[in-house]
């Protein structure tokens, strides 16, 4: 080796810093935000030094053994040194500007105290989003666990807890207005009774989405979302056989009566999704007809649907209906459901719910419709009300009509209990009242 210059020096710089420049672009770490560094950007940094040290020392050791030019002996000392120096003050720098963000940055003042339900690794991922987020709304004061090795424990600097210790006193003594739910892989039916527990104790819900929903891989605090009333549910969603129903519809006319209702429009809507001949609408409410069909417009223009405004207790207009369109299958939807105004008005409870059934069912035997499916209530078991009652009374028109000696039409009886979201249930008031903070 000749005599070491101040040219030579600048070469060898060029050397090493090309050497880095390609691992800093081969592992992209100077491409995270500084005042948010994770491990994962530190992880990124010691991968780049580590390996631009090790092509560096391979480059010395060739350059020394095999006479090269100067500028590619580089000192190994030298090399070993740098690589020391520059690991420290990256580390340095990255947690200064993090400590410096989170001592200047401007927090909201009067936030919500949480608890994060799951001290796993969803968990911690949620309380790490929150904790970089200094204009987030939120304090966590402890996480929920029902792993026994976790509780008792601080989760970076959170103490977990067992879920037993959600309580009234509990919440008042930590001032706790919300709860995140932060597992997704649990049984609906433990999940719904977590939800049932935290609601009866006056939290806020709020869950977070499935991995697979995140915004560009990452989970982000606006992400977070009130529980439904469904997630109440204390089962799992029933799977149905898509392919033995679509089979089933294939090529075929249905009629649905009481279509513009909220369990008959929902059955339009699931029905536009088959290969059907013709979709028959019945029901006598023109403003909500009029809705549905804007939106089967808008939305279903594909499906073959005819709209008709007709009262099923007009037996002339039905059989016209009947006559003209001859369905397969019938799924009869019309009907008066509100339990106090049938209780004020018996006879239309009367009139329509056993009228329009009596007419229907003997349309449905006589132009030999191949099934009939009637959407009764759970308030027709043992009914204590004029409503149920003439549901009841609806069912037993079904079960007589089957036994009639030659029909051939299938009748099928389906009992609804309160609909999720339909008009009038009583889970759209429990909603309100959720969300007003009124519990009952």
């Amino acid at each position: 080796m000749g005599e070491f210059t101040m040219e030579i020096a600048m070469k060898q710089s060029l050397v090493v810093v090309s050497v880095y420049c390609g691992f800093e672009i081969l592992f992209g770490s100077f491409a995270g935000l500084i005042r948010h560094t994770t491990i994962r950007d530190i992880f990124n940094v010691l991968m780049t030094t580590t390996s631009a040290l090790f092509v560096l020392m391979v480059i010395a050791f060739a350059g020394s053994s095999a006479a090269w030019r100067d500028i590619f002996t580089l000192p190994k000392s030298i090399l070993v040194i740098h690589y020391v120096t520059i690991n420290a003050f990256l580390f340095i720098s990255r947690i200064s500007v993090k400590m410096f963000y989170e001592m200047v940055a401007v927090r909201p003042v009067n936030k919500k105290n949480i608890v994060i339900y799951g001290a796993g690794a969803m968990g911690v991922i949620v309380k790490r989003v929150i904790s970089s987020d200094t204009e987030n709304d939120y304090n966590i004061v402890a996480f929920l666990d029902e792993n026994k090795k976790l509780q008792r424990k601080n989760l970076n600097g959170i103490p977990v807890f067992s879920p037993e210790k959600l309580s009234e006193s509990f919440l008042e003594k930590h001032k706790v207005k919300s709860m995140i739910f932060a597992i997704n892989d649990i049984a609906q039916s433990r999940k719904s009774d977590i939800y049932r527990t935290a609601v009866d104790l006056g939290l806020e819900v709020l869950q977070i989405p499935i991995v697979s929903d995140w915004l560009n891989g990452s989970f982000e605090i606006r992400q977070l979302k009130k529980i439904r009333v469904q997630d109440l549910l204390s089962r799992d969603p029933i799977q149905l056989n898509m392919k033995r129903i679509a089979d089933g519809l294939r090529d075929r006319t249905i009629l649905v009566t009481g279509a513009a209702g909220s369990i008959g429009s929902e059955i339009v809507r699931q029905l536009t999704r088959f290969n059907v001949s013709k979709l028959v609408l019945v029901d006598n409410a023109e403003t909500p007809m009029f809705n549905l069909e804007n939106e089967l417009l808008e939305h279903f223009a594909h499906a073959p649907v005819r709209t008709i405004l007709a009262d099923v207790t007009d037996h002339s207009r039905m059989e016209r209906i009947f006559k003209e369109y001859h369905p397969d299958f019938i799924f009869h939807a019309a009907a008066y459901k509100h339990v106090p105004l049938m209780e004020q008005n018996p006879h239309e409870a009367v009139r329509v719910n056993v009228g329009g059934t009596t007419i229907l069912t003997n349309l449905a035997v006589k132009y030999g419709v191949e099934k009939f499916v009637m959407v009764s209530t759970d308030k027709a078991v043992n009914p204590t009300n004029v409503m149920g009652a003439s549901k009841r009374t609806c069912e037993q028109i079904l079960r007589s009509r089957s036994a009639l000696e030659g029909n051939k039409t299938q009748f099928v009886i389906t009992r609804f209990g309160n609909v999720l979201g339909s008009n009038g249930s009583v889970v759209p008031l429990f909603e309100k009242q959720i969300e007003a903070g009124e519990y009952l």
